[in-house]
């Protein structure tokens, strides 16, 4: 969790990642890990943009915001904005919540209910809803600004960073009462995580005088039976089952997102950051100069890895760290670090693709697809097992916004320019990507993954169109009623 920007990703598959910080500024929020994939087990919420969709993970009622087109006399803040809920197989919308004059969205679907958060001037407007009956059950202010979004499994607790302190300091949100607390940790920045198949929280704190940084992790089940008590010596709160202090670190503000990597067996910690050498290196800085600082969270060992930079994950089966070097070029390179020995790949892959980047891990975990964050390069499909990699056939395609299916393994993604929009299949066996044919204009993807329906929202943005992906057709379209204000 952390400091500045980025949104919405599962951290059990870490599926998808990006690798450079040019397309990932472009984001609100600060969870990083996904800048494309709209996979509705994410844990770290969605931000809901015009027309963007989310799903629920359990209902797999879908949700979609609408909203108005400006007049010249309003400014975006004032404009009307509707949040509409369509249950599966449902032929109607219902409108559930009146979201206008509110800006910055995001839905989460906690274990109380779903989750708006929204903000206006200096205040954070946290709405929870029902996910059956859609009923109000409770509405807080709170005065910040919150961006980014990450939930522990139980999802029971939501962390978010304060984006109106300087310091970025990470809250914790009850999701059963909507009471907020502040992450203390003593230093000048932190970065967090929650585990994956536990209420763990994983943290880095930065102490920028003595370029120290503290790797501490607390259960949150012993913290709410300890009523979070802190510390006055240490600043912490009690009951930290890891700190241990690494020397020489320095915060790597470049991206300064969530990129904190935990392994599906919540058995490895991962921290991106730099080495500090005397000099401070501000902003962009030679590969030279980034290192990934490995926490075993069992043993309490930690282990530099030199040359590789953030964000970082794991394939699905967690056998391999994933992250990114250069090349001699500086060209940037797919790095696969063996997460038994913590030795990297002796080949790293060289994906040839110049600029900003991203890739996805397949379900399997046996193929990663690398896509140009601009979308004018062809895919290029790379086999872990037999380390080969392959210019997808077809047309190019980026990462910006899709989804994934396990069986088949393929992507489905859409790209617009505001005009006209576009559809595509990508077929991992196949190593081809297709476009698909439709009846309208698509904006935004999501999916339904027990239906195996995708679902789509057009640039007109008053229709939800539900599409079969075997066959490729629409199923129902449902009509979002909203009227804007005259």
């Amino acid at each position: 969790m952390a400091a500045a920007i980025g949104e919405r990703m599962r951290t059990t598959s870490l599926r998808f990642l990006a690798l450079h910080f040019v397309a990932a500024a472009a984001l609100t929020g600060c969870t990083g890990l996904s800048l494309g994939e709209n996979d509705p087990n994410s844990n770290l919420g969605t931000y809901l943009g015009d027309g963007s969709v989310a799903v629920d993970p359990e209902s797999e009622t879908t949700y979609v915001l609408v909203s108005a087109e400006p007049r010249q006399d309003q400014t975006d803040e004032q404009v009307k904005r509707t949040l509409f809920a369509v249950r599966p197989g449902a032929k109607e919308a219902e409108e559930i919540a009146d979201l206008s004059e509110r800006g910055d969205p995001r839905l989460l679907f906690t274990s109380n209910g779903v989750l708006a958060m929204s903000q206006k001037g200096s205040e954070e407007e946290l709405l929870l809803l029902d996910n059956e009956s859609f009923e109000e059950k409770a509405r807080v202010t709170v005065p910040t600004w919150y961006w980014g979004t990450r939930q522990s499994a139980s999802r029971r607790w939501v962390g978010v960073a304060d984006n109106a302190d300087s310091d970025y300091d990470i809250h914790l949100i009850d999701a059963k009462t909507l009471e907020t607390r502040v992450i203390p940790h003593g230093g000048d920045y932190i970065e967090a995580m929650f585990a994956n198949e536990s209420d763990r929280l994983v943290a880095i704190s930065l102490d920028e005088q003595t370029h120290q940084a503290r790797l501490l992790s607390w259960d949150m089940n012993d913290l709410e039976a300890s009523e979070f008590t802190v510390f006055p010596e240490s600043g912490l709160w009690s009951g930290a089952d890891i700190d241990v202090s690494v020397d020489d670190i320095e915060w790597d503000s470049f991206f300064s997102f969530t990129w904190v990597g935990i392994s599906p067996d919540d058995r490895l910690a991962v921290f991106p950051v730099k080495k500090y050498d005397g000099e401070v290196e501000i902003g962009d800085a030679s590969i030279d100069d980034y290192q990934l600082v490995v926490l075993n969270l069992e043993t309490k060992e930690t282990h530099i890895i030199p040359r590789a930079k953030g964000p970082v994950g794991f394939t699905p089966d967690g056998s391999s760290i994933v992250s990114y070097d250069e090349g001699p070029d500086g060209e940037q390179r797919l790095l696969l670090i063996d997460a038994e020995t913590l030795e990297p790949d002796a080949e790293p892959v060289d994906v040839a693709i110049d600029g900003s980047i991203s890739y996805f891990v397949s379900h399997q975990g046996n193929y990663v697809v690398v896509a140009s964050n601009w979308g004018d390069e062809s895919l290029v499909l790379y086999d872990i097992d037999s380390r080969k990699q392959t210019k997808m056939a077809g047309p190019a395609v980026g990462l910006q916004e899709f989804v994934s299916r396990a069986n088949p393994e393929e992507l489905w993604a859409v790209s617009n320019d505001g005009y006209e929009g576009d559809l595509y299949r990508v077929d991992l066996q196949a190593a081809e990507v297709y476009t698909v044919s439709t009846p309208f204009e698509p904006e935004h993807i999501g999916i339904l993954p027990a239906r195996d329906e995708l679902v789509l929202t057009d640039l007109d943005r008053r229709t939800l169109h539900f599409m079969d992906p075997d066959s490729e057709i629409v199923l129902r379209q449902v009509e979002l009623p909203f009227e804007a204000d005259e």
